[in-house]
């Protein structure tokens, strides 16, 4: 079976300074590995240990990276010999943790998928529920070693650790000494001094806390001191624990008869298996074993655990409880000690699921995993059309999954990865909806950038997403990123063989998008391939499917609009018909001539194809014009029926992975619909707020560790405020009264931009209008409007729209200046960018203006 794969960093802090003789340690960075098949994952850890380990976190982090392509290649047979098999060809033996993390997540998956316990495994039979640890009393002062001593034998602990050596041997005795009268004179106390005395030093200490009746000290004198060991045996049982990294440290610790103990960490070791086995070649020479983490989390302690219940005979209460000593840990419900015992987990594997929603190098799921939906079409719809250009050039779902695939090998020989960000930067056309499937295939996460972006806003863009590669039409100047040609990826000419993504799990992110910015800065979105089904599947059962249906995609498929049509074909296996880019006159021959069935618009796509439409009808495999972006005026939606082209308004956004509500045909109009099947919408207070499958996961923080997802903005109910004013109606159907920020407060009262725009349009002079609020020092904002008029302005037009608004509107809601400019900026979907507007009225260009008084 084939494997999917993920890695996770984390920083965690210690609750206070640990300090050892091989330094001191604050913080502990960890690296997750996750490891799925089907619907199965098993989890694994990387922790070096600074002052302990050969490596550190980058060195383990970058040896994981290297080896995920190998990783998710090779071909798991599910059994334990094939995890040794596999460690064995890995080239980790410079890197234990990373071999360990490994491991752990390959083992962890198996035992889950037989759903036995990983103890189970390991052992081959019924293991120990439970197995005894000590406290390790993590305290600078004599006076935190008591009350820290005190506080672990109230919670039933009988053995106690206590590192020494790291200050002087003065100071040691007293902390020793608090600490035997904290716990008393039944409680085992240990002693650890990590290899920080000399020979001469450690028979003074011993001397010195003689009294103290210590059962074991280990390692007091330097790992390669085996003759030194040797000699302390002769005064206090000595435990070997840096001494022993692999089997041939082992065997000379044997042979030296260096230890009375043998201190095992499988971490450091890098294997559970390896450790199992040392701890039976100890044993068969007389010399017990003790387990213990190097401050490991979650992941890395449960192992540990489960490595403990299924050992023999070891010397007695192991050094597996110090998630205490972390602040935080990478579970909700960390491993708890309770008198003295950790409980194995009642769950199969290792029962330690990591929260992996921050700090993700890449975000995969453990739910539902489905075929890819391309791919099924290929399948089972092969000759289907897929793809038709406004040139007539027609591919099937066949063609089109094998174009995708060629794509989609091309970037892995260039280099890309599963689980990186590919930047895509290019206007419609066949090679991009090949290349966005393309890279899904891969397992890559597209980031999508508009075509239309500007120098400064496509380094915005790139600044905010740090894509690893950029696929661009031409190359572009002063761009960093590792760019590909679409041109060049398109041509099916890669021997390339790197696995695909045939199946997909629905928590997977599919691609990120950039929220328009209209109203300020963009937003990084994530998209899951459960928002984009489920927004297919509910889009289609509002608006109606048809085999036969043809949606024309003239909005850029480097937008959530235009993948939504991308996506929603494939899934239902309709065609697309592209147009490079909107052109109206283009679009209005397309609906009479070739048999559109369906389009996607805003307000003013719209107005403008009905414009270039003028007499003629469109065919009449025509159905309906889904439009949104905004407040769509019900004088659109009528004259658009009168043009032969019912429209649906639509509500909708980024995070909602476009369709929220949406008008089904056939029903009364009014509004922006209601919602679709899988969504709730409740208005509170005028706030719309929606619940939905379709939601983000969240917004989007990269780092130059990776990218993060931010939970956040849905409450603990799962609902989503999205900051725009509505209401609902008797029959369930949202009505839009502003987007987000367009709301104006002036003199204490709301006043809706759209409702004062709306008025404004009913003047046969006005083309468009814009409506914002400019501060105020009186009313905190007085209400201003833009308006682009339809033919030359007239002298009395000012007395006109004064008229007009002291008949239509409240007197706080009428504009208390105008402005007449010759277009109003928009985005590249045709939106007008308030914020553009409210800037260049308080800096005002030398357009023509008309003010009231």
């Amino acid at each position: 079976m084939r494997l999917r794969s993920s890695i996770h960093t984390r920083s965690l802090t210690m609750k206070r300074p640990f300090i050892t003789a091989s330094g001191t340690t604050t913080a502990r960075e960890v690296i997750l590995l996750r490891v799925c098949a089907q619907e199965s994952c098993g989890y694994g850890e990387a922790s070096p240990l600074p002052g302990f380990s050969q490596e550190d976190a980058a060195m383990a982090h970058a040896r994981l990276l290297a080896l995920q392509p190998r990783l998710e290649a090779y071909e798991f047979s599910g059994e334990v010999e094939d995890v040794s098999a596999f460690l064995a060809s890995a080239e980790l033996q410079d890197c234990p943790s990373a071999r360990f993390a490994v491991e752990c997540a390959l083992l962890d998956l198996i035992a889950r998928r037989r759903h036995i316990s990983l103890a189970h495994l390991l052992k081959g039979s019924q293991p120990a529920a439970r197995v005894a640890v000590n406290a390790t009393i993590s305290a600078s002062s004599a006076a935190q070693c008591f009350a820290l001593g005190m506080q672990a034998y109230e919670r039933g602990f009988t053995c106690f650790k206590l590192k020494v050596a790291a200050r002087p041997l003065q100071e040691d005795v007293a902390r020793v000494s608090a600490l035997r009268d904290a716990i008393g004179d039944a409680a085992t106390l240990r002693l650890d001094a990590n290899g920080g005395w000399s020979l001469a030093q450690a028979h003074a200490a011993l001397d010195a806390l003689h009294p103290f009746d210590i059962a074991l000290i280990e390692q007091p004198v330097a790992p390669s001191d085996l003759v030194g060991l040797a000699t302390l045996r002769a005064r206090c049982r000595i435990a070997a624990d840096e001494s022993v990294r692999s089997r041939a440290d082992l065997e000379a610790v044997l042979r030296a008869e260096a230890a009375d103990v043998v201190v095992l960490k499988p971490m450091l070791i890098g294997s559970l298996l390896e450790t199992l086995q040392l701890q039976q070649e100890a044993l068969t020479h007389g010399v017990t074993t003790l387990l213990t983490t190097s401050l490991e989390a979650a992941v890395g302690r449960g192992a540990t655990l489960h490595l403990a219940a299924a050992c023999d005979n070891l010397e007695g209460p192991c050094g597996l409880a110090t998630g205490g000593l972390l602040r935080e840990d990478v579970v909700e419900h960390p491993l708890t000690a309770e008198h003295g015992f950790l409980h194995l987990p009642d769950s199969p594997g290792a029962g330690v699921v990591p929260q992996l929603t921050r700090g993700e190098h890449a975000p995969r799921g453990d739910g539902l995993a489905v075929p890819h939906p391309l791919l099924q079409r290929a399948k089972f719809s092969p000759t289907h059309p897929a793809l038709e250009l406004g040139s007539g050039e027609v591919w099937t779902y066949e063609e089109l999954a094998a174009r995708a695939r060629h794509i989609a090998q091309n970037l892995a020989q260039a280099g890309v990865r599963s689980r990186e960000r590919v930047g895509v930067i290019a206007q419609n056309s066949h090679a991009l909806a090949a290349l966005l499937h393309g890279i899904s295939l891969l397992g890559a996460v597209a980031v999508l950038i508009h075509p239309g972006s500007s120098q400064d806003e496509l380094a915005q863009a790139l600044a905010m997403a740090r894509p690893h590669a950029l696929v661009t039409e031409q190359p572009l100047p002063d761009v960093s990123t590792p760019t590909h040609l679409l041109g060049e990826l398109a041509r099916p000419e890669s021997k390339a063989s790197y696995p695909l993504q045939e199946r997909v799990s629905l928590q997977d992110i599919h691609s990120i998008v950039m929220t328009s910015g209209t109203t300020g800065q963009p937003k990084l979105v994530a998209l899951t391939w459960q928002n984009l089904i489920f927004s297919a599947t509910g889009s289609a059962i509002q608006l109606g499917h048809l085999p036969q249906d043809r949606w024309l995609a003239a909005l850029p498929l480097c937008h959530v609009a235009g993948l939504s049509i991308l996506m929603r074909c494939a899934i239902l296996g309709t065609t697309m018909v592209v147009h490079e880019r909107f052109d109206a006159a283009a679009c209005a021959r397309a609906l009479v001539e070739a048999r559109i069935s369906m389009i996607s618009v805003v307000s003013k796509m719209l107005q403008d194809i009905l414009d270039a439409l003028g007499e003629r009808r469109p065919s009449p495999h025509f159905r309906v014009a889904l439009v949104g972006g905004g407040p769509v005026p019900e004088e659109l939606v009528a004259a658009s029926a009168r043009a032969g082209l019912p429209a649906s308004p639509t509500y909708g956004m980024s995070e909602g992975a476009s369709q929220l509500t949406t008008h089904a045909p056939l029903r009364p109009p009014g509004g922006a619909g209601t919602p679709l099947i899988w969504t709730e919408c409740e208005v509170r207070h005028e706030r719309i707020h929606v619940r939905s499958p379709t939601l983000s996961p969240g917004y989007v923080h990269i780092s130059p560790e990776g990218h993060t997802v931010a939970r956040a903005f849905t409450d603990a109910a799962g609902w989503f405020e999205t900051g725009d004013f509505g209401t609902l109606d008797e029959d369930h159907r949202l009505h839009i009264l502003d987007r987000r920020t367009d709301r104006i407060v002036s003199g204490g009262e709301n006043v809706s931009a759209a409702e004062v725009e709306a008025s404004l349009r009913e003047l046969d002079f006005i083309e468009d209008a814009c409506v914002i609020g400019l501060p105020d020092q009186s009313w905190g904002h007085r209400v201003a409007a833009v308006l682009t008029l339809k033919r030359p302005q007239q002298p009395g037009d000012l007395d006109a729209l004064q008229k007009h608004c002291d008949s239509r509107l409240a007197r706080f809601k009428r504009p208390q200046e105008f402005h007449i400019w010759n277009e109003l900026p928009r985005s590249a979907l045709s939106k007008v960018r308030r914020e553009q507007v409210r800037k260049r009225l308080l800096s005002p260009q030398p357009d023509t203006e008309v003010s009231s008084p």
